[in-house]
Formats: structure tokens, C-alpha cells, sequence
């Protein structure tokens, strides 16, 4: 899920810290190797949640920088709304990735994260 979300500028985007690439841009695709996940941290189930028996997800954004730590991360849409907010924000954060590479150079890119909170039992 690395699309890049309404009000994003597509393609590519010139930042302070060098190009931000969209990953789905036909014109990249031969020439990209994608970031892959190296440490997922589950989020932590927040404790009034699980008291009303309550799930939910967060659908999240962020770069990968080329150093493949985790920059400017956000919430997109969560539902219900702010419940699980900061558990997946604080998780998220703490991914790490091997980083996208465009001609063999380590690369910026977006990347979404869709995080579930289900309840068990």
C-alpha cells in the first residue's frame, strides 16, 4: 500500500532533502527496487479499548528515508476516529526499512500502512 494520498503532489516532489518518490509511477517501475520492511513493532492494544471489548484501524502515512527510518508519519483515516490514533503512530514510527532504490541508489519514498485493531476472545 504505497499510494500516495489526495493532496500529495504524484510522481516525483523536490523536498529540502532530496527527491520523494511516488512508487507508483510507470515511468520509475524498471528501474526501482521497493523498500521492504526490516522491524515491524506491533502497536500496544490501548487499554480502554480493550475494556469495551472495541476494535478498530488506522490507515497511516509516511517517507521512508534513504537511512530506512520512518519521517513525517501521519494518520489518514482511523476509525473509529482518534481511538487508536497514537498506539499506531507510535508503532509506525519505530519501523525501519531496507529503502526504496531507483537506478541502485538508495531512494526517499511515501509509504501507507493499514493497521488493524481486532478484538479477541
Amino acid at each position: 500500500m504505497s499510494r500516495l494520498p489526495d493532496g500529495v503532489a504524484k510522481r516525483q516532489q523536490r523536498t529540502a532533502d532530496g527527491t520523494l518518490y511516488d512508487l507508483t509511477d510507470p515511468a520509475i517501475q524498471e528501474r526501482l527496487t521497493r523498500p521492504e520492511a526490516l522491524l515491524r513493532i506491533a502497536p500496544n492494544y490501548p487499554p480502554n479499548a480493550i475494556s469495551n471489548a472495541r476494535g478498530g484501524e488506522v490507515v497511516l502515512g509516511g517517507i521512508i528515508e534513504r537511512g530506512g527510518r520512518m519521517s513525517n508519519v501521519k494518520v489518514l483515516r482511523s476509525e473509529p476516529v482518534r481511538g487508536f490514533d497514537e498506539a499506531a503512530l507510535e508503532a509506525f514510527r519505530q519501523w525501519t526499512f531496507q529503502p526504496a532504490r531507483v537506478d541502485g541508489r538508495f531512494a526517499r519514498s511515501y509509504h501507507c500502512m493499514r493497521m488493524a485493531f481486532n478484538v479477541v476472545g
